[in-house]
């Protein structure tokens, strides 16, 4: 009876240590990259803008990219570019096939961001428009990736958490 009462002891003790760590979060993160590749993958079937940036070489495929908090209470996933570039390229191509992009012609001023000037007030930075630039209407790829993460991150959340569990229970009450 004895054993019992010390395997009991070490469970209630487990349970009141099952906080997740950065490390389970971050897990979670990577578990979900898939899904949003699957989710990229039903707009564009090779996860890649052709013609997008420098013409010299092939296109990155898009993807996601999982970030943790700082307090590690949460992870973000977030478009990301990936094969040897870095992953937050894959933000403005995301934009663009979610919303779409405006069309300009030749002489219009497209704003840019904005700038201080000497008295102190925020103004509009544009710059002129040196060729015509074709709309395009956005598909909602990223809108669809976020539906299919929410969909599944209960069921991997769970998952990533019972493989914990199991690898902390066999290390602390088991002693393995």
């Amino acid at each position: 009876m004895n054993e019992a009462h010390a395997l009991g002891r070490r469970l209630l003790a487990l349970a009141a240590d099952a906080l997740p760590t950065e490390q389970d979060m971050q897990a979670v993160g990577d578990a979900l990259i898939p899904f949003a590749e699957r989710a990229i993958s039903s707009t564009l079937s090779d996860r890649s803008m052709s013609g997008w940036h420098a013409k010299g070489r092939p296109p990155f495929a898009l993807t996601g990219h999982a970030s943790v908090s700082r307090d590690g209470s949460s992870v973000e996933i977030v478009p990301a570019a990936e094969g040897g570039v870095n992953w937050r390229k894959g933000a403005g191509p995301m934009r663009v096939l979610t919303d779409g992009r405006a069309a300009y012609k030749t002489g219009d001023r497209r704003r840019t961001g904005t700038r201080v000037n000497k008295v102190g007030e925020r103004v509009a930075k544009t710059r002129k428009i040196k060729g015509i630039v074709g709309a395009t209407r956005g598909k909602g790829t990223w809108d669809d990736v976020n539906r299919t993460l929410i969909d599944e991150s209960a069921g991997v959340v769970q998952q990533v958490a019972a493989q914990n569990m199991a690898t902390h229970i066999a290390r602390t009450v088991l002693g393995g």
